[in-house]
């Protein structure tokens, strides 16, 4: 490995600078983690909802909803009975379209998709289920279904 020397022409003191493969590999690295940082602003975002109106019939259950979620936290979705929480969890999954707005998953419309496809993108939902409807489903004391 040949190591070239020279004199920098940034300041007035001749000083031995060299350019040698691991000061190469300094700038990679370093051109690396500013791409990482840019790549990272643009994977926060990961779903957002812009304008969404739903409505069944002349009922207008959620009107202008906008709402963005970054990656690496945790939300909850809070109200009163009636106010649209369910409604607005279907649309997210794929069992509702919304009537007007844009559901966008990384960028990509999803707004129309149906439910197996969001699902493939990572997006889903669980049903819950009352713990005394689940034992009314299996055999008593078999553990079969039904």
């Amino acid at each position: 490995m040949k190591i070239k020397f020279y004199l920098c022409p940034r300041t007035s003191i001749q000083k031995a600078c060299f350019d040698s493969p691991f000061s190469l590999i300094i700038k990679l690295i370093r051109k690396t983690r500013q791409m990482l940082a840019a790549r990272k602003k643009l994977q926060r975002k990961m779903l957002e909802l812009t304008g969404i109106h739903k409505s069944f019939g002349d009922v207008r259950v959620l009107n202008g909803v906008d709402l963005r979620l970054e990656s690496g936290f945790v939300y909850t979705l809070k109200g009163g009975n009636g106010s649209g929480k369910t409604t607005l969890i279907n649309i997210i999954s794929g069992f509702l379209t919304p009537s007007k707005g844009e559901v966008r998953f990384k960028g990509k419309k999803i707004a129309k998709f149906a439910p197996y496809r969001v699902n493939r993108l990572g997006i889903g939902r669980t049903m819950l289920l009352n713990p005394a409807l689940i034992r009314h489903l299996f055999a008593r004391g078999k553990g079969k279904p039904f």
